[in-house]
């Protein structure tokens, strides 16, 4: 699989991100604690929470397998959607019902 670079700075993938100016940058914002690899977590969780399907996240992010990706699985629901109805409990009782008044 090809990696894909998920960060760039004027056009160009940033390749070295914990350097000087990185450590710079978190004190000046307040960072306490604060890993780059953060800014991936954020990356991915965004895009779950905009519908990107868990398959393409995993090759926009180079992730060699699904592991990783299923991590922010829990933060979508709309792949749960169309089967949120499926048990249809109260069409499935009233049916039930509506049988036994029938047969009385």
């Amino acid at each position: 699989m090809r990696s894909v670079n998920t960060f760039v700075y004027d056009g160009e993938p940033v390749s070295h991100a914990n350097n000087h100016a990185w450590r710079k940058a978190l004190i000046r914002a307040g960072f306490v604690d604060f890993r780059w690899h953060d800014l991936r977590y954020s990356w991915a969780s965004w895009h779950i929470q905009n519908g990107t399907p868990l398959h393409v996240l995993q090759e926009l992010g180079g992730c060699a397998d699904s592991t990783m990706v299923l991590r922010y699985a829990h933060l979508s629901s709309e792949h749960l959607q169309n089967y949120a109805g499926n048990s249809k409990v109260e069409k499935n009782l009233l049916h039930g019902v509506q049988n036994e008044k029938r047969q009385a």
